[in-house]
């Protein structure tokens, strides 16, 4: 489960003008869609320009994402950080605005669990490994697996929409 002594509250400091999103997921399979990220940013960034993504895991497809932000000219606005300890998971969800996870399918999802303890936003897959731990539109959002625009839209919402982000973390920590 979820380690509350590491994973937790405590020293949170997110830059509203500098919003982190991040995803923790591996880049060992396609199955946690984290190309559907990718695809999102250049919307996102039109509207957000100042939103920075962060990834933390790594894997074979690495070098496949770094060139797609690449290609779509937000490289600038990524950084990809490979395999982190614990700790330092949780001092970049403690920084961080939003967590996005948008896999197709998942079992319980551990990472979720971890950035809802530190604070972060949800932003993930309408899927059971999901949806069992917040409500749509009101401790997170829920999101189809194929639809970059979809993930942009909601991810722009819960920038600009401060309220219900610390609404959410009074809800989530509690679940």
């Amino acid at each position: 489960g979820c380690d509350t002594k590491i994973f937790n509250l405590e020293n949170r400091n997110v830059d509203e003008n500098e919003p982190l999103i991040i995803s923790t997921r591996s880049m060992t399979n396609t199955l946690y869609n984290q190309e559907l990220i990718i695809k999102a940013m250049p919307e996102i960034l039109k509207n957000v320009p100042t939103a920075k993504f962060i990834f933390i895991g790594d894997g074979y497809l690495r070098k496949k994402y770094e060139r797609m932000c690449e290609d779509l000219k937000v490289k600038n606005s990524v950084r990809f950080l490979g395999w982190q300890t614990p700790e330092r998971i949780a001092d970049w969800l403690k920084k961080s605005m939003i967590f996005i996870s948008v896999a197709r399918s998942d079992g319980n999802n551990i990472s979720l669990n971890e950035a809802m303890a530190c604070g972060c936003f949800p932003v993930c897959s309408n899927i059971p490994a999901c949806s069992q731990w917040y409500k749509d539109g009101e401790s997170g959002y829920l999101v189809d697996t194929d639809d970059a625009n979809m993930l942009a839209d909601r991810i722009i919402k819960a920038i600009k929409n401060k309220e219900l982000r610390e609404k959410s973390i009074e809800i989530n920590v509690k679940t």
